[in-house]
């Protein structure tokens, strides 16, 4: 009886380990599904990334486009406006007397148009900067997403 025991403590002790080679397969099969669906998500993941990124770099060049159109405009405008403030006090210069007394309005309104050029040039410093710092952090963008790219690919 002893030895009929022990014979069904040893099946026992197989059965109830849990170990079938069918259950290995499913255990590989499983993970390989796993790994496979991992991949997947993750490649439509950096596909979704790259197009943002793109969409990105188009709007940022469509905005610096329209930002230089715009201030070349206004620079140009700033600048016909100093020629003739320069034409205007120079004829006040060399004109008859009652035209002196309008020099010192018309030398107010030169400072005042120097005064928003300096600050329109402050703003297109600090523009160029901006538009700078995001074309860098695109740069880095597009850097981290290869990385991931080539990290895809090595898995």
């Amino acid at each position: 009886m002893a030895a009929a025991g022990s014979a069904l403590g040893r099946n026992r002790g197989v059965a109830g380990s849990g170990f079938r080679p069918t259950r290995g397969l499913y255990l590989i099969f499983s993970l390989l599904c796993l790994v496979g669906l991992a991949n997947s998500l993750g490649k439509g993941t950096q596909d979704m990334l790259k197009e943002a990124l793109q969409n990105m770099e188009q709007k940022v060049q469509s905005e610096k486009e329209n930002y230089y159109s715009k201030h070349s405009v206004l620079s140009e405008v700033m600048n016909e406006n100093e020629r003739y403030l320069n034409t205007m006090l120079a004829l006040m210069e060399r004109g008859p007397p009652e035209l002196k007394s309008q020099q010192a309005f018309f030398e107010s309104i030169k400072v005042f148009s120097e005064t928003i050029k300096t600050f329109m040039d402050g703003v297109e410093e600090h523009t160029a900067a901006g538009f700078e710092n995001l074309e860098n952090k695109l740069e880095s963008t597009k850097e981290l997403l290869k990385s991931l790219e080539e990290d895809h690919d090595e898995f």
